[in-house]
């Protein structure tokens, strides 16, 4: 609804109008501007807009996303587009189409939808914009197996059909966001590529667990998605399986659309931290990234809350889903040790310190300093 309709609407009731117009985001007192704040999107089906979808935001993943969340828009038009009016704070979209309602679960055979973005930040005042794309959700079958723990079998798909080499990844909880597998044991880690056919067979111990897989065009296991990569994140999460039982399941992969950007400065409200990346001399070493992780026994592996690439003045700003106690480095390469020339450092150097940071709040001033790896 634009302004000449509402005004058009105010002639015949104006506390309908003003209702209106209070909900979009676009008077406030004393006739000033005030933007909206939630997000704003297209809902996407095989490139094409999907109609008949709801857009849902939830404030954590840990469940699922069974159910509404904490807001729903949709279901979508013809054009696919969908908008949400949230309150500032951090949220995974999520797609469904289901009869029934918001509530309902989608069927398989119906299209479902995880934002690569996940998860956003919405700042109070401004509008995210999302596109997020679905696949027709596909049937998982357990059945009894011959192994004493669990096996998932299956296959991992794109546009294209059947993806061999794409990597698959195995979260036993949703703390890490799904991102950034431990690389040390089985639970929470890059479980390996698949074959010619996009077939795997994996073992895991019995328990319940969030799937998600990645191809990247240049074959590499970890890193940030380019655009052009393909990445997926399972329909039927949370797998849950009883010790013997084997899944069969297909890993659904979209293509990467557009790069996301990562904030250089803090927006009001954000939880982070700020500083600069130098070298021994004090110098600011361009190119190099900082990170911060709640465990330190990850700092080998895929960092989970990283800054972009420092420029000339080597200043970064790492935002963070939330306060907590946190390890701070900086290095380039992803994935494992750094390797031979590579940039590496972490905040107190060889006594690695931690540093807390409260929600809310931006600790500033957290320098870094990298060595090259010998």
């Amino acid at each position: 609804m634009n302004r000449l309709r509402a005004a058009a609407i105010s002639r015949g009731g104006g506390l309908l109008a003003l209702a209106v117009c209070l909900a979009l985001g676009a008077v406030a007192a004393g006739g000033a501007e005030q933007a909206a704040t939630g997000v704003t999107g297209k809902v996407l089906f095989e490139g094409k807009p999907a109609a008949g979808i709801r857009v849902h935001a939830f404030a954590d993943a840990a469940g699922g996303f069974a159910g509404s969340g904490a807001a729903s828009g949709g279901p979508t038009g013809e054009d696919g587009r969908f908008t949400l009016l949230l309150e500032p704070g951090r949220y995974f979209l999520v797609a469904k189409q289901a009869a029934g309602g918001a509530d309902a679960e989608p069927a398989p055979g119906s299209l479902f939808g995880y934002y690569g973005g996940n998860p956003v930040k919405v700042v109070a005042g401004s509008t995210v914009e999302a596109n997020l794309q679905v696949v027709r959700r596909a049937p998982v079958t357990i059945s009894q197996g011959a192994s004493p723990g669990v096996t998932i079998e299956g296959v991992v798909t794109g546009p294209r059909g059947p993806e061999s080499g794409a990597v698959l990844f195995a979260y036993p909880d949703a703390t890490s966001d799904f991102r950034g597998p431990d690389l040390t044991g089985p639970q929470g880690s890059l479980l390996g590529g698949t074959g010619p056919d996009g077939k795997f067979s994996v073992e895991l111990p019995a328990g319940t667990y969030f799937l998600a897989a990645a191809r990247r065009k240049g074959g590499g296991a970890l890193g940030p998605l380019q655009v052009g990569d393909l990445h997926g994140y399972f329909d039927g999460n949370p797998l849950t399986l009883r010790a013997g039982q084997k899944a069969m399941i297909t890993v659904q992969l979209t293509e990467k659309l557009r790069q996301a950007e990562v904030r250089a400065v803090p927006a009001a409200g954000s939880t982070g931290v700020r500083g600069r990346i130098l070298d021994p001399a004090g110098k600011p070493v361009p190119g190099v990234f900082a990170f911060a992780t709640t465990d330190p026994n990850l700092i080998g592996a895929m960092p989970p809350h990283r800054s972009r690439p420092v420029g000339g003045d080597g200043a970064y700003f790492i935002e963070l889903p939330r306060g907590g106690t946190y390890y701070v480095g900086a290095r380039t390469g992803f994935g494992g040790v750094p390797m031979p020339g590579q940039w590496q450092g972490m905040l107190g150097d060889a006594n690695i310190r931690s540093i807390t940071v409260e929600t809310g709040r931006v600790i500033d001033g957290v320098d870094i300093t990298v060595r090259v790896v010998e």
